[in-house]
C-alpha cells in the first residue's frame, strides 16, 4: 500500500472512532430486576396465562436500562415461552406470554440480564382432579 492509501485509511479509520466513541464504558449496566405486572396467575395446565408477564430492568439509580439483552427461562413446570431471549425496551421492559406445562402446581418464569435476575410464579390446577 503507497503512502496515499496509508494516509486516507488511517484518517477515516480516525474518524470512524471520534464518531462512535466507546459505547461500552458508558452503557448503563443492569443493577437491578424486577416483576412488573403477570405475577402470581393461574391457568389450566397447557393454557397461557390470561395476562402477559412483564419484567423491569434498572441501574444502580434506579434508571431503566434500554436494549439490554434479557434471556427467558422456565426453570419449574415445564412451560413455554414464545421468544427466549428479548431486549428491553425504552422504558427498561420485556414483555411476554407464558405458556403453563402439563403438570399441576407451581410454575416460574425466570429473566436475566447480565446475571440480574427476576421470577414471575404461576399455578396450574392439577389435571389429576
Amino acid at each position: 500500500m503507497n503512502r496515499t492509501a496509508y494516509r486516507y485509511w488511517a484518517a477515516v479509520l480516525l474518524a470512524l472512532s471520534a464518531c462512535h466513541p466507546n459505547d461500552a464504558a458508558t452503557a448503563p449496566v443492569v443493577a437491578r430486576a424486577s416483576v412488573v405486572s403477570g405475577d402470581q396467575q393461574q391457568a389450566d395446565p397447557a393454557d397461557i396465562l390470561p395476562q402477559p408477564v412483564r419484567f423491569a430492568f434498572t441501574d444502580a439509580a434506579g434508571n431503566p436500562v434500554a436494549g439490554a439483552a434479557v434471556t427467558l427461562s422456565v426453570p419449574l413446570g415445564g412451560g413455554t415461552v414464545p421468544a427466549a431471549t428479548l431486549v428491553t425496551d425504552a422504558s427498561g421492559t420485556v414483555q411476554t406470554s407464558w405458556t403453563m406445562g402439563p403438570g399441576g402446581g407451581a410454575q416460574t418464569l425466570q429473566a436475566v440480564s447480565h446475571g440480574v435476575s427476576a421470577t414471575a410464579n404461576a399455578t396450574t390446577c392439577d389435571p389429576d382432579e
